[in-house]
């Protein structure tokens, strides 16, 4: 389904077609990278960012979404924002989407130069002292999900609550989770 996809939007002969592209961010913060599964220019009018999704859980849509914007960005400087606008696609063969298997979301250059900033004010918010840890269902994949404490304070609270309904609303108090031996 991915491959059908790249390989119908590159036919034409005037389209460049990029395979597992490295993207350095590293002119906005020198930790920031990442790596496109496909790019796609048209020269002077469009470029087209891929991103196989290949799991089944979790459907992920295109639309605002930062994983995408961020591989855009890395992309439009790789090839100096040459274009006018800047499609995304989700390809999700396994996923069952509303929306289906390939999902697309095209924005302007301005739009992607927006989310520049942004990106850039939320580096430098991880960087102050004392940064706040904000848990949430982004935390899913975080490498530091077992320590985290915000993630803790969550399932705990999360915990509290499911018990609290389990035993008609009444809230009990759950032990620390390190007392337990």
């Amino acid at each position: 389904t991915y491959v059908d996809a790249v390989n119908e939007d590159a036919k034409e002969p005037y389209k460049q077609l990029f395979v597992e592209q490295r993207l350095s961010l590293e002119w906005l913060h020198p930790d920031l990278f990442g790596t496109a599964d496909a790019i796609i220019i048209d020269p002077f009018k469009k470029m087209t960012v891929y991103d196989l999704k290949y799991g089944q859980g979790i459907a992920v849509d295109v639309e605002e979404n930062k994983q995408q914007l961020y591989y855009a960005l890395g992309a439009a400087h790789k090839f100096h924002f040459d274009f006018d606008e800047v499609e995304m696609v989700i390809a999700q063969p396994r996923a069952d989407h509303k929306d289906g298997p390939i999902r697309r979301w095209t924005v302007s250059v301005d739009r992607l130069r927006q989310f520049k900033d942004d990106l850039l004010a939320a580096v430098k918010a991880t960087e102050e002292p004392g940064a706040p840890l904000v848990a949430g269902e982004h935390c899913k994949f975080c490498p530091a999900n077992a320590v985290c404490p915000a993630l803790r304070d969550l399932t705990y609270d999360v915990a509290q609550a499911d018990f609290a309904d389990e035993n008609d609303g009444k809230s009990i108090v759950l032990p620390e989770p390190r007392s337990i031996n």
